[in-house]
């Protein structure tokens, strides 16, 4: 495999587990607030401009986390990761 083959496919495989544990998270979190803000007086927790920052900052976060990673392992020869294993 090239490359770019493989620094796509590390990045690709976390891109998609980052997506899903978001649409999960924000999921969860907008059912809690709705939750908490019944139990609560008169206050209102559910904003959906906060759930969209946090979840494109953690996107974000999760994308640098997986481009660094695939891009230090481009550059490390195959013979040399084999030997490893």
């Amino acid at each position: 495999a090239s490359p770019n083959n493989l620094a796509n496919t590390i990045v690709r495989q976390a891109m998609t587990l980052a997506a899903s544990g978001l649409v999960i998270g924000i999921i969860a979190a907008w059912q809690l607030s709705r939750l908490i803000s019944e139990l609560l007086y008169a206050i209102s927790t559910v904003n959906a401009g906060v759930f969209a920052g946090v979840g494109l900052l953690l996107f974000g976060v999760a994308s640098i986390a997986a481009i660094l990673p695939a891009r230090r392992s481009t550059r490390i020869p195959p013979t040399d990761a084999l030997r490893a294993d």
